[in-house]
């Protein structure tokens, strides 16, 4: 199997990790527009295992042709970028008629028409498949499906250093280099119903064993 991961920044090299110990994986190519991400994604996956099966492509996805010609020759495409870019790779991923699966979910706006293109062409696009959205509402819906009933369920997230460091004590895991503090609406459900509230509300403190009291509040990740 060939792999075309999009993007190296912090969550593109993790997904090239576990593609290159995948013994199904015969070659993992990493493409992206900076060359200097891309130089700091091969030094930090250098001597890891399956790591000769690595490959880097200078890749500017808004040249769809070239994107589309590279995906071409593989079996799969991971999306691991910023949302803006995503329906780049999305589209050029659908030209090429290979399947998608995205480590984000794409801008509201651009579901509807997305949603048309997809069943256009006839292919296979996975959007919310990271940390959050993805690994934790699959963990949460494995753990439901094990109970007798489910009256409430709580999704926590959030980037903890092994070494918290003042003033916040987070480490960016995601979504580029920066805090996105921005104020915005986001989902919750409440009482069986979809509705939004304010970011950042919700405020309630949680303690974990070895790790201390943390505060969690109301994100805007698609649930």
């Amino acid at each position: 199997m060939k792999i075309v991961i999009l993007g190296s920044g912090l969550m593109g090299p993790a997904a090239a990790f576990n593609s290159m110990n995948d013994p199904q994986v015969g070659q993992v190519l990493i493409g992206d527009a900076s060359q200097a991400q891309l130089d700091a994604a091969m030094r930090k996956l250098a001597g890891k295992a399956g790591a000769e099966k690595l490959r880097p492509v200078r890749l500017d996805l808004n040249d769809q042709a070239a994107a589309s010609e590279l995906m071409g020759d593989c079996d799969v495409v991971i999306a691991a970028l910023p949302r803006p870019a995503s329906i780049l790779g999305i589209r050029a991923a659908l030209q090429a008629g290979v399947p998608l699966v995205d480590l984000t979910w794409p801008a509201e706006e651009h579901m509807p028409g997305l949603r048309e293109e997809v069943e256009a062409a006839k292919g296979l696009i996975i959007p919310g498949c990271g940390v959050e959205p993805g690994l934790t509402e699959i963990m949460a819906r494995r753990l439901a499906e094990q109970l007798d009933r489910v009256d409430e369920l709580h999704i926590k997230c959030g980037g903890i250093p092994e070494t918290p460091t003042p003033p916040l004590g987070y480490k960016i895991v995601f979504g580029g280099k920066q805090l996105p503090l921005r104020e915005q609406d986001g989902p919750t459900v409440e009482a069986g119903q979809l509705k939004l509230v304010p970011r950042y509300s919700g405020v309630e403190s949680i303690t974990f064993p070895g790790v201390g009291e943390l505060e969690a509040w109301h994100e805007t990740f698609m649930p």
